[in-house]
């Protein structure tokens, strides 16, 4: 699918040009050409038995053919467009079990999140970026799962698993790597008694899980020889930091 030809020259040369402008014109609708090519890939890699790769190439074609420089550009546009909404629309295909973690647990209702495009509403209601671990769960290498108040649905904790095929994951053990509250707190301590419900009933291993503070050996945390997750959002945080960057990756 090759339809530029780059060639080599210095487009700084041309600046406040009409050529410039043109050349520029150019480097945008290269952008959006590879864009194209990169969700075309990542749609077929999610979604493989729903998307033919002789159809998606001759939409890329259509945008070419008969066509002017301008139509080029906004073809191309409109289909990175499409394309990155039908990836936001992909069902995520879950297995028996990734679904056996769903339930309810002291009051707390743990779900998965059905479509890609849910993932940014989710970023959005926890003021995180789970938002980025939507390709992470459709590949299976992430298991992302929510829980809400039962009978409020408010939001209560975002919790990552290692994926069906992840490499921390063995056999039908999945290993925690992280438990949030909102804005990428620890949980806070009403959440604990329905946390605990729900992942001995599962079996988690918390091991890696730094954010499972009440589990943490109290001589240990005395003698300070582990980090206390709680106490981590306490930290004082510079101006240019944002509260992601305390506790990656959420």
């Amino acid at each position: 699918m090759d339809h530029f030809v780059i060639g080599n020259f210095n487009i700084n040369s041309y600046s406040r040009t009409p050529v410039g402008k043109k050349l520029e014109e150019f480097r945008e609708t290269i952008a959006v050409y590879e864009r194209v090519l990169i969700g075309i890939e990542e749609l077929q890699e999610i979604n493989k038995e729903n998307y033919n790769i002789d159809e998606l190439d001759q939409a890329v074609k259509e945008c070419f053919y008969g066509k002017n420089f301008y139509e080029i550009h906004q073809n191309l546009s409109n289909l990175a467009s499409t394309i990155n909404n039908l990836k936001q629309d992909v069902p995520i295909k879950y297995s028996e079990d990734d679904l056996r973690f769903e339930g309810v647990f002291e009051g707390y209702e743990f779900s998965l999140p059905k479509k890609l495009l849910e993932f940014n509403k989710l970023g959005a209601e926890f003021y995180n970026c789970v938002s980025s671990y939507a390709n992470a769960v459709a590949d299976k290498r992430a298991l992302i799962v929510i829980a809400r108040d039962l009978k409020t649905k408010k939001p209560k904790l975002c919790i990552e698993l290692s994926g069906e095929k992840g490499a921390l994951t063995s056999g039908s053990i999945r290993c925690s790597l992280q438990y949030k509250s909102l804005y990428n707190r620890a949980p806070l301590e009403d959440d604990i008694k329905p946390l605990k419900a729900w992942y001995e009933y599962h079996e988690i291993n918390n091991s890696r899980c730094r954010d499972a503070y009440w589990l943490i050996d109290e001589s240990k945390r005395e003698q300070g020889t582990l980090p206390v997750a709680q106490d981590v959002v306490r930290v004082a945080r510079p101006a240019n930091m944002d509260m992601d960057d305390l506790e990656m990756p959420f």
